[in-house]
């Protein structure tokens, strides 16, 4: 497994133009919808990034390598041995590689809502973010260091573990981050988690 962090501001518009010109139809429409050009910009980096690696790696030509969408929108490249996640935050791009499945995610540390832990953190997940349930939590203190922390954790595993079936976000609530707790890590103000 290879991992690997990106800012997106590296990105020249020429390199923009030339990856978003070889993307598939659907990708474009897709792109072109997007409101924010930083989201644009993300995308179209990810699939360069993964091509060019993906080419050197098979030792082909990166700009003929289509990256489609399953039906839950988990990214491959047909008949390739080498399988790739990508997940992005602000300007930040994450992307990894693996003969297996894989799934990654990041998530910048910030103020969190509580809501989301009650929807999709199980109480075992809830019980190591925050020392008890929900029910029985003094939300005061959800936003310290250390609960901030363990929040993103379990939250970027679970998309992760999702990412990593092809299940899509549908699954998050059901996924069991704690045996996972070790493919999470800090990197600055982000936390990022890979399966």
């Amino acid at each position: 497994m290879k991992y690997f962090i990106y800012n997106i501001e590296n990105l020249t518009d020429a390199e923009y133009e030339k990856w978003f010109s070889l993307m598939t139809e659907k990708k474009q429409k897709k792109i072109s919808n997007y409101k924010s050009f930083d989201r644009k910009k993300s995308s179209v980096a990810g699939e360069k990034l993964v091509k060019e690696y993906i080419g050197k790696t098979l030792n082909i030509a990166s700009q003929s390598l289509k990256i489609l969408t399953d039906d839950n929108g988990k990214p491959y490249i047909e008949n390739c041995p080498i399988h790739f996640n990508i997940s992005h935050c602000e300007n930040t791009l994450v992307y990894a590689f693996s003969e297996e499945e894989i799934g990654i995610d990041i998530e910048k540390i910030r103020p969190i809502s509580l809501s989301v832990a009650k929807r999709f953190f199980s109480l075992d997940e809830q019980k190591y973010v925050f020392g008890q349930p929900l029910n029985e939590y003094n939300s005061e203190n959800s936003n310290t260091p250390e609960i901030l922390e363990r929040f993103y954790r379990i939250y970027t595993l679970k998309e992760a573990i999702c990412k990593k079936s092809g299940i899509g976000i549908k699954g998050l609530r059901e996924a069991n981050a704690l045996p996972f707790l070790d493919y999470s890590f800090k990197e600055n103000d982000f936390i990022i988690s890979i399966v």
